[in-house]
């Protein structure tokens, strides 16, 4: 019999060792909770990064896509090689199609862009289907024009042109406040100006701009009709960094 209470007091003991040994493993309180802490800021860190990165996704792509609706018109101008008459003079200049972006409808701009050309025989611009026959609106969340953080945006991308006043969308003056452009191809799909009579001087500031107000992007054709996408650098160097390219 006291062999027995022995090995139960043994018993007992050991199992109070093991479960005072399994409490002193667990978490305080405090602990608990400096954990649940350090989770959700991980957590609020991800999702702002990722929220970032679908944002710059979504301007990028918009920028592509004007991109592509460029090198059709560019690709429309070659092809068709229609001539028309844009003077009144008569003096035949060539296919003339252009693409305009941001223009007023009813003294308001429509954040969009459209491909027209030019038909004699009624003297105007109409659009050109093989692009679309609408207007191409931009997704909601961007708009024409650059953003508006800190540093500013000064410096256009390479082989653009600058102005004294600041950088400006394609077919505007230098100190035009209106955000509104237009890129016009000839029939061996080069940019001529619209400012000259006719239009078929070579034009180099062709630079259209896009931003969500958090990140810009640019499209530019050069001299020659070469398209390219640009990103703007906002870690500190501030530059133009080229995305993509068609055209010659």
């Amino acid at each position: 019999m006291n062999r027995l209470n022995f090995l139960l007091l043994k018993q007992n003991n050991f199992l109070k060792n093991h479960n005072s040994k399994d409490n002193s493993k667990g978490f305080s309180l405090v602990e608990i909770l400096i954990i649940v802490l350090l989770v959700l800021a991980l957590t609020l860190i991800v999702a702002n990064g990722y929220r970032s990165v679908i944002r710059r996704n979504l301007v990028q792509s918009e920028a592509i896509n004007i991109a592509t609706r460029i090198e059709q018109v560019r690709s429309i101008a070659e092809a068709q090689r229609r001539q028309v008459e844009i003077t009144s003079g008569g003096q035949r200049t060539g296919t003339q199609y252009r693409i305009r972006f941001n223009y007023q409808i009813s003294g308001a701009p429509c954040n969009c862009m459209i491909a027209e050309y030019y038909k004699p025989d009624t003297l105007e611009w109409v659009a050109e289907p093989a692009v679309s026959s609408v207007p191409i609106t931009l997704n909601s969340k961007i708009r024409f024009g650059l953003d508006t953080r800190s540093p500013a945006i000064i410096t256009p991308p390479t082989d653009q042109p600058n102005c004294a006043s600041g950088l400006v969308q394609a077919g505007q003056l230098c100190g035009s406040t209106t955000q509104e452009g237009e890129i016009r191809f000839n029939s061996r799909g080069f940019p001529v100006a619209t400012n000259t009579n006719p239009p078929t001087a070579p034009r180099a500031a062709n630079a259209i701009y896009i931003t969500d107000n958090n990140t810009s992007y640019s499209i530019t054709v050069n001299l020659l009709g070469r398209i390219q996408v640009w990103a703007n650098d906002r870690g500190g160097s501030n530059q133009w960094i080229p995305i993509s390219g068609t055209g010659k």
